[in-house]
């Protein structure tokens, strides 16, 4: 490894290019060497210098070094053997993480020279936003839509079927562990606005992702779904059987406390 290094002393950089993915897709870093010959056996290495070690791959001989290789890399990196026969070099990383932004370099060393690229690799997030029913009130309907996910921070928005903005009640947005950001806006509906669809619309423009939900009920549904929250706010009295039980097991409570006090009445009339 040292000897390697002393070689990028050496070399001559070629021109930085900038590759898009999204978190979870697969993505190819592919560098052109303009050998148009197979470099399969050649010294391969792409690493990033913000990491600790700094190997993403590193491969000689077609043999990949995982020993060097790392952790965060493992299992989700390879090389195309079909594009080094023809003097291209294509990363392939699997799965892209957030983590996973930064830029990248790769070194290749032959027996007749050393010559180096670079290409950044910028990750976003997207999801397809979810709508709900938070609440009824006598206006009409409060709906929730949450986005998780995103990255850069994200633009929510609510449409009317007109194509005009919405004003959103509440807009709340969180970033987790991972730097992903989590949305969520809440709208007041009126009743008679339900009956034409009502959009959720989620955008970033660095990665020109827009993602929209579009929101409908019909009086039947809305009609279930008030009777489905009435029977959950009163739990176990919504169902038939247990209410039936409990009515009559108060009935038998009521008769036996009748009788009782009706025997004790009889007892003290005799005496």
């Amino acid at each position: 490894m040292a000897v390697l290094f002393l070689l990028l002393i050496s070399f001559s950089a070629g021109e930085a290019h900038t590759i898009r993915a999204l978190v979870g897709d697969d993505v190819t870093l592919s560098v052109d060497t303009e050998t148009s010959s197979d470099i399969g056996d050649d010294l391969i290495y792409w690493y990033r210098k913000d990491l600790d070690p700094d190997v993403v791959l590193l491969q000689e001989n077609g043999r990949t070094a995982y020993e060097y290789q790392n952790l965060a890399y493992r299992d989700r990196t390879m090389l195309s053997a079909e594009d080094l026969v023809r003097g291209i070099i294509s990363l392939k990383l699997f799965h892209v993480r957030l983590a996973d932004e930064g830029k990248y370099n790769c070194f290749v060393r032959s027996r007749e020279n050393a010559y180096s690229f670079q290409m950044s690799l910028l990750v976003g997030g997207a999801s397809s936003p979810v709508t709900t029913i938070k609440h009824f009130n006598s206006h009409g309907v409060v709906l929730g839509c949450q986005a998780d996910g995103w990255y850069p921070q994200p633009e929510l928005s609510w449409w009317n079927a007109d194509g005009l903005p919405l004003p959103a009640v509440t807009m709340n947005t969180t970033q987790d562990l991972d730097r992903l950001y989590n949305i969520f806006s809440t709208l007041e509906v009126e009743w008679e606005s339900l009956s034409r669809p009502i959009t959720c619309r989620v955008h970033h423009g660095l990665f020109n992702q827009t993602r929209e939900r579009e929101v409908y009920y019909s009086e039947g549904y809305l009609f279930q779904d008030l009777a489905h929250r009435s029977r959950s706010t009163y739990g176990w009295l919504a169902s038939p059987v247990v209410f039936l039980l409990v009515v009559l097991g108060a009935l038998v409570i009521a008769c036996r406390t009748i009788h009782g006090n009706s025997m004790e009445q009889k007892v003290k009339n005799e005496d």
